[in-house]
């Protein structure tokens, strides 16, 4: 299953530009096709799609576009199918973690206040799945 950047943008409700702004910074890549100018499209795959969902679900929770990004390789090495069929919500403690701490998760979270390293962040995996599953059933 495929889907395009409008689809994604639809799936979750975000404007267009912001996920073409995302695109040009590299921060989402599309695995089937990258557009190459005028006239190409991105080309997402139905797990491009569900790391696309994790990923905006930490930018909703607040964590700038390079904590989100570093927060969702973790959940990519597995893959998001892996945690879903398990019920996983992916739980990020800042204590665990603390800035400049996050070993193995391809990277390192940014320097945080106080307030911001008492929070705890979910997102429920399965339901991220589960949007992008009804929504290909219904459209595509």
């Amino acid at each position: 299953m495929q889907f395009s950047t409008p689809e994604l943008s639809e799936i979750f409700g975000l404007d267009r530009n912001r996920v073409q702004g995302w695109l040009k910074a590299g921060w989402i890549t599309p695995s089937i096709q990258q557009a190459k100018g005028t006239g190409t499209r991105n080309v997402f795959s139905l797990e491009d799609a569900y790391i696309f969902g994790v990923f905006v679900q930490f930018v909703l929770l607040g964590y700038d576009l390079g904590d989100a990004a570093v927060l969702t390789s973790a959940v990519e090495d597995k893959g998001v199918s892996y945690y879903a069929s398990k019920g996983t919500k992916f739980i990020y403690d800042s204590h665990k973690y603390p800035a400049g701490k996050m070993s193995g998760m391809g990277g390192s979270i940014s320097s945080r206040t106080a307030e911001e390293a008492l929070r705890l962040s979910a997102v429920n995996i399965a339901e991220v799945k589960r949007v992008v599953d009804e929504w290909a059933r219904v459209n595509k």
